[in-house]
């Protein structure tokens, strides 16, 4: 079974404001605060991307079982989708 590809919707932006980062949907009034972790997941999605290649990615700069990676990244995924600043195709 193929895994669901993530990608970035339409006019969600990334700022950073006063040392913090803000994803921006200004269409809708969204906005969202992430860490430094959710800044470089955020920054896998530019192109769409499923777990297995975000970890791929992500074990370059995060000394972590994989394990726990998965379910940290599917976690943040579904809480980033449920907000509606990305999408599954």
């Amino acid at each position: 079974m193929a895994q669901l590809k993530y990608k970035r919707k339409q006019g969600v932006i990334l700022q950073e404001v006063m040392q913090q980062n803000l994803l921006c949907d200004l269409e809708l009034g969204l906005f969202g605060e992430l860490n430094e972790f959710g800044v470089d997941i955020w920054n896998q999605l530019e192109q769409p991307a499923d777990i297995d290649e975000i970890i791929e990615k992500l074990k370059e700069f995060y000394d972590i079982e994989q394990i726990e990676i998965r379910y940290e990244i599917d976690q943040f995924l579904k809480l980033l989708q449920s907000k509606g600043f990305i999408e599954s195709e």
